[in-house]
Formats: structure tokens, sequence, C-alpha cells
């Protein structure tokens, strides 16, 4: 019973940011109607885009807040989320920071599956990595799958994380300007604050939440 209720409120909360409706329509993807949701309340600090960060969102994508994020972008039930975090360790390799998230992923959501993983490099000579992956919501009476590409570059000991995210069904249609999205990206090698601290994994770090409270 306790499991079956984590379930029930872990399935709320992501559809809170995979599920919105904000009436934009892309190509090829049909105007969709939106869903009902009940909305579960857990002790996530809200988070801010990054300074130091600068991103082309794609047309469609208007900016929107939840009780999880101050500010995030979403159309129709695709979300583009942009966090950070000073890094515990100073030094902490890229393929090791990248490695933890999938770890926490692997850990925390059903069927966790990488299909591609590889460099992102933009410009100013960073070196970063993006991998795509797919994920299940599962319910006593529903069952989705979801599809996520994510970015993650570090700059000066602060990681950078862009997530992008959508049903699997409808990712082929936001596909394109997910990648375009994270090409763009541009981070300034300045000196980040040390005081400066958000948390990156946000579907491990929603879920982690949902499950204490249980």
């Amino acid at each position: 019973m306790k499991y079956q209720k984590f379930k029930k409120i872990l399935l709320s909360a992501l559809a809170i940011l995979c599920c919105m409706s904000t009436g934009c329509q892309l190509p090829g993807n049909p105007p969709k109607q939106p869903e009902e949701t009940t909305a579960a309340v857990a002790h996530i600090t809200p988070e801010s885009i990054p300074e130091h960060f600068s991103m082309k969102i794609p047309n469609g994508f208007t900016e929107t807040s939840s009780p999880y994020y101050e500010k995030f972008y979403s159309c129709e039930d695709a979300t583009i989320i942009i966090t950070g975090e000073k890094v515990a360790v100073s030094g902490t390799a890229l393929d090791d920071y990248v490695a933890a998230i999938q770890r926490n992923h692997k850990e925390t959501v059903d069927a966790y599956e990488i299909l591609d993983d590889g460099p992102l490099n933009i410009e100013g000579g960073i070196y970063g990595r993006s991998f795509e992956f797919t994920y299940a919501i599962i319910g006593e009476d529903i069952s989705k799958t979801m599809h996520c590409l994510m970015a993650v570059f570090l700059v000066n000991d602060y990681a950078y994380v862009v997530t992008c995210k959508s049903y699997d069904t409808t990712f082929i249609g936001f596909e394109q300007p997910f990648r375009n999205a994270l090409k763009s990206i541009r981070i300034d090698q300045q000196p980040i604050p040390e005081q400066t601290t958000h948390t990156t994994s946000t579907i491990a770090e929603e879920t982690t939440a949902l499950r204490n409270e249980t």
C-alpha cells in the first residue's frame, strides 16, 4: 500500500511538468486536450536559471513556473528546465558528474534506458555531454513513457544542466527544437560565487522528495 501511494504521488508530480498545456502547437503535432492532474506537495527549493548562462528558447515555448521551479519553459506536453549547482568537490570531472546523474536516475525512476550519449561542445571551447533516455511513469491505472534529452556542462566547478522532455509518443515533434536549443547554449566562464548553489538532477530530486514524504 505504501509503495502504491508513492507511485500515485510520483505520477502526479511528474505529470505537472510534463503535461502542462499552453496552447502552442509545433508542426506535425495535433492539438492536445489538457489532462487532469492532481498537485502533489513536495519540499523542493524553487530553482532559477543559473547566472552566466544563456540559451535560445524554441518558438512556441512559453515561460512558466511550478511549485518545483520558479522558471522553466513549456509547450504542450514538453518542458525545458535549466538548473545548476556548485559542485561539492573541486575538480570533479564531467564524465564522473554525468555518471552520478545517470546512477540517480536509474535508482529513482522506472524502466530507465539510455538511448544515446556523447559530446556536446559549444562556442568558447566549452566541452559538455548530452544523453538521451526514456523512463516510465507507472501508476495503478496509467503507464506513460517519457523521452528526455539532457545536456551537462562543467565550468569553473559549476555544473549547468538542461533537461528537455516530453511524452515518448510526441518526442519526435520536439527533438529538433530541443537539439537546436542545446546547440545555442552560451556560458560565460567568469568565476562563480561560492554561495551559488542549485539542484541539477530534476527528475531524481522530485522523486526523492516525494519518497521521503510517504
